[in-house]
């Protein structure tokens, strides 16, 4: 049973867990073995390219990644003007 069941107290950020303890390394080295698998891949796949630097290797990789960079530095920017107090919906 979670600690708002029991106590009918939300739980603050601090005391909230996103992975059980010792899963986070496991878990991220499956994600980059997975993603150099995909990298791998690209190899053997046969591309029909509509612009010339789509024709890069790993093009689409370095894309995707300067893209999350952007959402999550936008996604932090933004926090500070949409996040309110904890106590917001108490008052």
């Amino acid at each position: 049973m979670n600690e708002y069941r029991k106590t009918g107290v939300h739980m603050t950020t601090k005391q909230r867990k996103t992975l059980p303890k010792g899963r986070g390394g496991w878990l991220l080295l499956c994600f980059a073995v997975g993603l150099l698998l995909l990298l791998g891949a690209e190899l053997f796949v046969e591309r029909h390219p509509a612009f010339h630097w789509t024709e890069m290797y790993g093009f689409s990789a370095g894309f995707g990644l300067v893209s999350a960079g952007v959402f999550l530095g936008l996604a932090k920017a933004l926090r500070g003007f949409v996040q309110r107090d904890e106590d917001y919906y108490d008052n």
